[in-house]
C-alpha cells in the first residue's frame, strides 16, 4: 500500500467518540461561563433603559407642573372609583410613547396590559385613594405609578407615586418631601422601580440589590432595595422618605 493511500484514508477519518465528548464538554463549559455574562449584559441594558424612562418622565413632570401649577395626580394616568381612565403624562404631548411607562424588566404579563388594578398604599395599609376618598386604579403596564413586590405574577401591586403620602389637607403636610408641597426639596422621591432587584423566596430583596429611585431634582439614584420595601423601615421611615 502506497504512502499516498494511507494519507488519504487518514484524512477521511472522522472524530472519535472521545474527541466528540471533549468538544461537547468544552461547549458546555463555555455556555455555563457565557450565559450569566449575557444575562448580566441584557439586564444592564434594561436598567439603562429604565433610567432613560425615568428621566423622560421627570422632564414631562416638570413641564406639567409649569403648565398647571402643580404636579399630576398620576404619572401615566388613573381611574377614580372605576371611572374612565384619566390620562396625565402618558399618551399625551408630554410623553407620546406609552411604552416609556413600562420598565423593560417588568414581568411579561403586565406589558401592554391596560387592565386596571387598585394598588395598596403601604403607608396607610389601605387601597390607594385620592384626598376626596375615591379609590384609585392604574393600568397594569404602568411601572412607575405602581410596582409589584416581588416582580412576579404573584406580586401585589403597591403605590409608588403619590402627590400627598400623608393625606395632607389643603396642600399642607408635616413632611416637605411630598409633591403636593410647593416647597418640596430636590431630594423628594418621585417614584421608584424594584424590577432590577433580586428577591428571595419570601419576597425580601437580597443583600446588595438596588432599586432605581427618581428624585425631584432629576437624578436617578440607586438605593438599597431593602429600604424601599420596608413600611416603615428600621429607621421608622417610609420608602418615599428615604435619603439617597
Amino acid at each position: 500500500m502506497s504512502s499516498s493511500t494511507i494519507r488519504c484514508r487518514a484524512s477521511r477519518r472522522g472524530f472519535s467518540l472521545t474527541e466528540l465528548l471533549v468538544v461537547i464538554g468544552v461547549i458546555a463549559i463555555l455556555t455555563a461561563i457565557l450565559f450569566p455574562v449575557f444575562s448580566t449584559v441584557r439586564e444592564s441594558a434594561r436598567k439603562a433603559q429604565c433610567r432613560e424612562n425615568l428621566q423622560t418622565i421627570h422632564k414631562a413632570l416638570k413641564d406639567y407642573q409649569a403648565d398647571h401649577g402643580q404636579y399630576p395626580e398620576a404619572l401615566f394616568g388613573l381611574s377614580r372609583n372605576n371611572g374612565p381612565l384619566e390620562m396625565t403624562l402618558g399618551n399625551t404631548d408630554y410623553v407620546a410613547d406609552r411604552n416609556t411607562f413600562t420598565c423593560p424588566s417588568a414581568m411579561p404579563s403586565v406589558r401592554n396590559n391596560m387592565t386596571l388594578v387598585v394598588p395598596t398604599n403601604r403607608s396607610t395599609g389601605q387601597p390607594a385613594m385620592d384626598r376626596a376618598g375615591r379609590t384609585l386604579s392604574y393600568p397594569m403596564m404602568d411601572s412607575y405609578d405602581i410596582g409589584y413586590v416581588p416582580n412576579n405574577t404573584t406580586g401585589t401591586a403597591e403605590l409608588h407615586y403619590n402627590r400627598a403620602w400623608t393625606g395632607a389637607n389643603q396642600g399642607l403636610s408635616t413632611d416637605k418631601r411630598q409633591l403636593i408641597r410647593k416647597d418640596a426639596p430636590g431630594e423628594t422621591v418621585v417614584t421608584w422601580c424594584l424590577n432590577h432587584a433580586s428577591f428571595d423566596g419570601s419576597g425580601v430583596p437580597k443583600a446588595g440589590s438596588k432599586a432605581l429611585v427618581l428624585l425631584l431634582n432629576g437624578r436617578v439614584v440607586e438605593v438599597d432595595a431593602q429600604k424601599m420595601v420596608g413600611w416603615p423601615g428600621p429607621d421608622g421611615n417610609q420608602p418615599w422618605q428615604v435619603q439617597p
